[in-house]
C-alpha cells in the first residue's frame, strides 16, 4: 500500500473519523501476514495489520452477500465495488482504471488519491511543507503517474543540500547524486515526452527561480540555476534529435524561458535586472559546457542563434519579445550591438525568403 510505504497510513485516522476497508481485503491481508515463511510482502502485510489493529474501533469492514467470481480478472475490484456506497464512501485509489471501475460516473467527485491526502496533511499542518515535498518525490520514484509536481516542492527538497558559494560543477554533481531531485526530474522531464513540453518545463522552472527572488525575497544562487539548466540539457541531449548542436538546445530553451518570464513579470523598464540575470545565466551555461573549447566565435554564435530564433518566433506568433530580452544587455556595448545586428540580419533574411517564395 502506497500510504504505508510513505509512512502516512496512520494519518488517515487524523483526516477521517472512520475508515472503511472491505472485509475481503482485511482477510487477504491477515492471511498474507500469517504466512510462516516471511517474504517481504508478508512482513509488510504484518506491519500494516498491526498498525490497523490499533485503530480497529474506527475501521468499518463492509461485506456483501453478492456472489463474486474468484476467477474474474478484476476479482479484488469486484469485492470493493460490491460494498462501495457513493452516498457514504470516498474511494481511495491512485489507479485510474480502478477509480472508473468501482465508482463509474462518480469517479471524479467521490474519490481521493495519495496526492490529495498529502496535500490535505500539508494544508492542515499535519506534516511540514518539506515532508510533503519529500513524499511527492517518493511518489515520483514509485512512478505514480499523474503526480502533481510544483517546482516549489523541488526547491524545498534541494534547499538544505546545496550549500552557498559552490561552483556550477559542484552543484551539478550534487544534483546528479540527489535522489529526490532526480525522482522529480525523471517524472517531469521524462525522455518520451515531446520536446516542446520539455522546453516549456525548463522555461517555467528557470523563470520561477529568477522571478522568485524579486517576488518573495527568496534568493537562489545563480550557479544553482545554471546547474539545473545544465541538468536539463543532460536529460534531453541524447533523446531529442531535432537540434543541431548544444547551442541550439541552450538558445531555444532561453527563448522558452523568456516567454515564461513574460507571463510572470510586468513588462516595464524596471525588469532590466531580471533580463540581465537571464543573460548572465545563459552566458555561464555556454561557457561551462564548452569549457576549454570556448572562444569568441562560440560566444557570438550563441547570440546570433538566439536572435534568429527570437525573430522566427515573433514572425510566426506575431508576438514581440525582442526588446524585453535585449534590455538585459547594456546599451552601447559590443555585446548589445552584436545582438541587435544579428536580430536585424535575421529580419532581412526572413523577408528575403518570403520574397523568394
Amino acid at each position: 500500500m502506497i500510504l504505508f510505504d510513505l509512512g502516512l497510513l496512520e494519518y488517515l485516522f487524523k483526516i477521517f473519523y472512520e475508515v472503511a476497508i472491505a472485509k475481503n481485503t482485511i482477510l487477504n491481508l491477515q492471511m498474507l501476514a500469517q504466512q510462516f515463511f516471511g517474504s517481504s510482502h508478508a512482513i509488510k502485510a504484518k506491519s500494516i495489520f498491526k498498525l490497523l489493529s490499533r485503530h480497529v474501533d474506527r475501521i468499518n469492514q463492509p461485506s456483501s452477500n453478492t456472489t463474486i467470481d474468484e476467477n474474474h480478472i478484476f476479482y479484488e475490484l469486484d469485492c470493493i465495488k460490491s460494498v462501495y456506497d457513493s452516498s457514504i464512501h470516498i474511494y481511495y485509489t491512485d489507479d485510474a482504471i480502478s477509480r472508473l471501475y468501482v465508482c463509474g460516473d462518480n469517479h471524479y467527485k467521490n474519490t481521493i488519491s495519495t496526492i490529495d491526502i498529502i496535500t490535505i496533511l500539508r494544508d492542515y499542518s499535519l506534516i511540514t511543507k518539506k515532508e510533503a515535498a519529500e513524499k511527492f518525490a517518493q511518489l515520483c520514484a514509485f512512478n505514480i503517474m499523474g503526480t502533481l509536481i510544483h517546482y516549489n516542492d523541488i526547491l524545498i527538497v534541494l534547499k538544505d543540500d546545496l550549500p552557498e558559494g559552490e561552483s556550477i560543477k559542484s552543484y551539478l554533481e550534487r544534483l546528479n547524486n540527489h535522489q529526490k531531485f532526480k525522482s522529480f526530474m525523471n517524472m517531469i522531464w521524462w525522455f518520451k515526452r515531446d520536446y516542446k513540453k520539455a522546453l516549456t518545463e525548463i522555461g517555467q522552472f528557470i523563470s520561477l527561480m529568477i522571478s522568485r527572488s524579486r517576488e518573495d525575497g527568496v534568493f537562489i544562487e545563480q550557479d544553482i540555476i545554471t546547474a539545473i539548466w545544465c541538468f536539463w540539457y543532460q536529460k534531453v541531449q541524447f533523446t531529442i534529435k531535432s537540434e543541431q548542436s548544444k547551442l541550439h538546445f541552450f538558445a531555444r530553451s532561453f527563448l522558452f524561458t523568456a516567454i515564461e518570464l513574460l507571463k510572470r513579470i510586468e513588462p516595464d523598464h524596471e525588469n532590466k535586472g531580471i533580463w540581465g540575470q537571464l543573460w548572465s545565466i545563459y552566458n555561464d551555461i555556454v561557457k561551462f559546457t564548452y569549457g576549454e573549447d570556448m572562444d569568441r566565435g562560440i560566444e557570438n554564435k550563441s547570440k546570433s542563434l538566439l536572435a534568429q530564433m527570437i525573430y522566427e518566433f515573433e514572425f510566426e506568433s506575431n508576438t514581440k519579445i525582442f526588446n524585453f530580452i535585449a534590455s538585459g544587455l547594456t546599451a552601447g556595448t559590443s555585446e548589445s550591438n552584436f545582438f541587435q545586428k544579428a536580430y536585424a540580419e535575421s529580419s532581412i533574411m526572413m523577408r528575403q525568403k518570403g520574397d523568394a517564395k
